[in-house]
């Protein structure tokens, strides 16, 4: 899979779950969400709101997992372009009305 795929699978992953406030399905989708909330937060604060939420869930549920600081997401290769990935988010948002 490319990086393009990856990051594509990623933001429709993103806005699937904005639009439809299901859980996060692993700790890294749960992380992604989380970093996805804050960049989203000025301009989608309702998306924001429940990319947060579904952090939320499954991190209650799943005490056990470590919710790693923004660099150590960003370190893992999860995301690797911030501004890129807000502005892909942003717009996809804005498209779907989310």
């Amino acid at each position: 899979m490319t990086s393009r795929v990856a990051e594509a699978l990623l933001l429709q992953r993103c806005v699937a779950v904005a639009q439809t406030g299901s859980d996060a399905l692993t700790a890294d989708e749960a992380n992604l969400f989380r970093l996805a909330a804050q960049l989203v937060r000025t301009n989608y604060p309702a998306a924001s709101a429940v990319l947060a939420q579904s952090e939320a869930r499954y991190t209650s549920s799943h005490s056990a997992v470590p919710r790693p600081s923004f660099a150590a997401i960003l370190a893992t290769g999860l995301v690797t372009d911030l501004p890129r990935l807000r502005s892909m988010l942003e717009q996809l948002l804005s498209r779907r009305g989310t």
